[in-house]
């Protein structure tokens, strides 16, 4: 059963896989891959209210399953369950690979819950555990405005530019930040604020 529900994931046709995944559990409620395939089709479908049990299921069988225990951070963080949200990244902190991950989203749910040092903490941890993050680091060290504008030039001509660049379609983030910086070193913070909101 788990076979060919793997089979029909691999080709994108979840509505098929699942039927397996879910025929596999039924014969052996305790199935860890069956669960944790059947919680992961769920799961990219968007449909928390039914992947939540499979992978239960699954950490049940195995407490430290490391991609079960991300999804139901996840489901949990969205519903706002932060406590659980913690429980299942206690589970995986020291053996996960994205520390970014676990990090972000133990700061994230601390500081829902008000614990703001540890949000501070967490979401510091984050950014470090970023391979861009010291690149980035030194930029901002190095930014000043007088230097940010003899490397912009002409403000009024680089905004137009950048304005006519983000009005022209889907503005990538990076475009739509850059016009933002632009705004306030010309002084437009009002405007810098609303590009972001559009």
């Amino acid at each position: 059963m788990l076979n060919l529900g793997v089979e029909y994931y691999n080709t994108k046709n979840y509505r098929k896989s699942i039927q397996y995944f879910r025929e596999s559990v039924a014969l052996n409620p305790d199935f860890l891959e069956g669960n944790f395939y059947a919680g992961l089709v769920l799961y990219n479908e968007k449909n928390y209210q039914e992947a939540e049990p499979y992978l239960l299921s699954a950490v049940r069988v195995d407490r430290k399953h490391l991609k079960s225990n991300y999804m139901l951070s996840h489901i949990y963080y969205e519903w706002k369950e932060y406590t659980k949200a913690l429980a299942c990244l206690d589970s995986i902190k020291d053996i996960a690979d994205d520390k970014s991950f676990i990090h972000r989203y133990y700061g994230f749910c601390h500081y829902y819950m008000g614990n703001y040092e540890l949000a501070v903490e967490h979401l510091t941890s984050a950014m470090e555990n970023k391979p861009q993050y010291k690149k980035f680091k030194k930029y901002l060290a190095g930014l000043t405005y007088d230097k940010k504008i003899k490397e912009i030039g002409d403000l009024g001509k680089a905004i137009r530019e950048m304005e006519e660049c983000v009005m022209s379609g889907e503005p990538r983030i990076a475009e739509v930040t850059r016009l933002s910086m632009l705004y306030i070193f010309d002084g437009q913070n009002k405007k810098a604020e609303d590009s972001f909101n559009r």
